[in-house]
């Protein structure tokens, strides 16, 4: 049984990877090839989910693997943030 998730949110600045699923991907140009699925949370408490190529983490040491779901954790929140309080009219 998987441990239970902190209830607490994660400290200003950080994020808390809450699952890591290996799934096939679903891209057509990646047929037979795996994706990792990575749920974060910030300290907001809102849940993001991320997707690598499952060949970019296989066979490379945990700390190495932590620097690239970071690397992209932090390219993903950028982009969010440049959206952030945009207006549109419709």
């Amino acid at each position: 049984m998987a441990a239970p998730l902190p209830t607490a949110p994660p400290a200003p600045g950080r994020i808390r990877i809450l699952d890591r699923t290996r799934i096939p991907s679903p891209e057509p140009a990646r047929i037979g090839k795996y994706d990792e699925i990575i749920t974060y949370q910030d300290e907001t408490l809102r849940t993001y989910v991320l997707t690598v190529p499952a060949e970019e983490l296989e066979g490379k040491p945990e700390e190495e693997q932590l620097r690239i779901i970071a690397d992209r954790i932090r390219a993903q929140v950028a982009e969010r943030k440049r959206w952030v309080g945009k207006e549109i009219a419709i």
